[in-house]
């Protein structure tokens, strides 16, 4: 198995590590061979990733004894603000963070993450999955979870109706009018939730809320998926329900919703919720590639995670140590994707091509899918074409809130996607 890109630079490194000034640190900070790794580093994050990641740095334990791990775990909705106001005292821990995509370029400016320019080969890495911790030429932190979208079907359905799983928009939209016939639901659509499936519309139609350099996106692709997105409610082709609430998994688990196109994040939610003795089945979902619409990529990186480091921190050699195992280190993706412990839902994919490589070769089966490594399709996936990728920033939630409340207009039929259009973009410019 390759050595991880920590064990590279260790092996070709032979000066011991003395002293690090911040002001100086050039971002080459990292343990010779003969000055083995040592000290305290503490992670922080929501709680269902740092769960996961201390799962994951059992293995740097156990090659690191002298580094004493500790994790502070926290609710999805409160740990932005924790983090937030423990930085912004300069701090010195955390001395990790895991960091989702819409925060990290705030911490980015407030100048509160190392640069860690000199330790990342952006070649190592799917391309364009970088973006999101990239200023100014200089890389702030390392890509951990990629999630690209994808399709889940009930492969015994779509046998049964003489469905192949949709490889275009165009057979997409066939196999939603053939399941509609039967009984079926391709999907399930909530007007007061539309703006995920509509953003999810829109990037796979070449669109975006915001481009790469933080501009509005929108404009004509954005009323081109939107129009889309309305006719395919208005033809009856999604159950009527919000994804991952109660009544969606009542109408799955039921044996109605028999298809689902999100991100792939979503596989755990599916692992967890489908009932094995549901008329739903137990092992008939299958993932495959996302349907592709004309002229865009196959799939995007839609949700991110960061690794990132504390540029306070007073052991900033094994906190990048760490922050690298967890992001580039193989035997890690390995772990990630075969996690088995309870209340632990995360099996993620990374973005550094040699994991991805491992997780595409030696993936595990998941019971809830009949055995099929889910995570080494993902893989092969990402690896077959670079995948489209989503700018977000602090902007990010506020943005989604706004086009949250101006969608369910559409579907009323109170407003055209053109003039819902036009309202998100003025929206969009009023948000800092």
């Amino acid at each position: 198995m390759a050595l991880d890109l920590i064990d590279r630079l260790a092996a070709g490194a032979r000066v011991a590590v003395a002293a690090i000034a911040l002001a100086g640190w050039a971002g080459t900070a990292l343990a010779a061979a003969d000055a083995p790794l040592s000290g305290q580093v503490t992670l922080w994050g929501g709680a269902n990733l740092t769960s996961a990641a201390q799962i994951v740095l059992e293995g740097f334990t156990a090659k690191n004894p002298g580094v004493a791990l500790s994790y502070e775990k926290f609710p999805f909705a409160e740990y932005p603000t924790k983090m937030r106001l423990q930085l912004s005292t300069g701090a010195d821990t955390p001395d990790v963070m895991i960091v989702h995509d819409f925060l990290v370029d705030s911490f980015i400016k407030a100048g509160w993450l190392a640069d860690l320019s000199s330790v990342i080969s952006p070649d190592a890495f799917l391309a364009g999955s970088l973006g999101n911790v990239t200023a100014d030429g200089k890389i702030y932190g390392i890509p951990g979870q990629s999630n690209p979208t994808g399709l889940w079907y009930r492969a015994d359905v779509f046998k049964q109706l003489g469905i192949a799983a949709p490889t275009t928009f165009e057979d997409y939209t066939a196999a939603a009018q053939k399941l509609k016939d039967a009984g079926y639901f391709i999907d399930a659509f909530d007007p007061s939730a539309a703006a995920t499936p509509f953003q999810l519309y829109l990037y796979h139609a070449g669109g975006a809320i915001f481009n790469a350099d933080g501009s509005i996106g929108l404009g004509d692709k954005a009323v081109a998926a939107l129009t889309t997105l309305r006719d395919m409610v208005d033809k009856g082709y999604f159950f009527s329900a919000t994804p991952n609430q109660a009544d969606y998994w009542s109408a799955v688990n039921g044996g109605k919703i028999v298809a689902r196109f999100a991100a792939s994040s979503d596989a755990a939610y599916l692992d967890t919720n489908l009932d094995p003795k549901g008329a739903g089945g137990y092992g008939n979902w299958v993932y495959a590639d996302p349907p592709q619409f004309d002229g865009a990529a196959k799939t995007y990186l839609y949700d991110q995670s960061f690794i990132v480091v504390n540029a306070k921190s007073k052991n900033l050699p094994a906190a990048i140590a760490v922050a690298q195992y967890l992001t580039t280190n193989t035997d890690a993706a390995l772990v990630y994707d075969s996690i088995e412990r309870p209340g632990i839902v995360v099996r993620q994919t990374p973005t550094a091509l040699e994991a991805l490589k491992a997780v595409e070769g030696g993936a595990t089966g998941w019971a809830v899918y009949g055995g099929e490594r889910v995570n080494a399709t993902k893989a092969k996936l990402l690896l077959a074409a670079p995948p489209g990728t989503v700018h977000k920033d602090s902007r990010w939630n506020a943005a989604t809130d706004a086009i949250n409340l101006i969608l369910p207009q559409v579907f009323s039929g109170a407003l055209s996607p053109q003039d819902a259009v036009a309202q998100m973009t003025e929206q969009l410019q009023s948000i800092q």
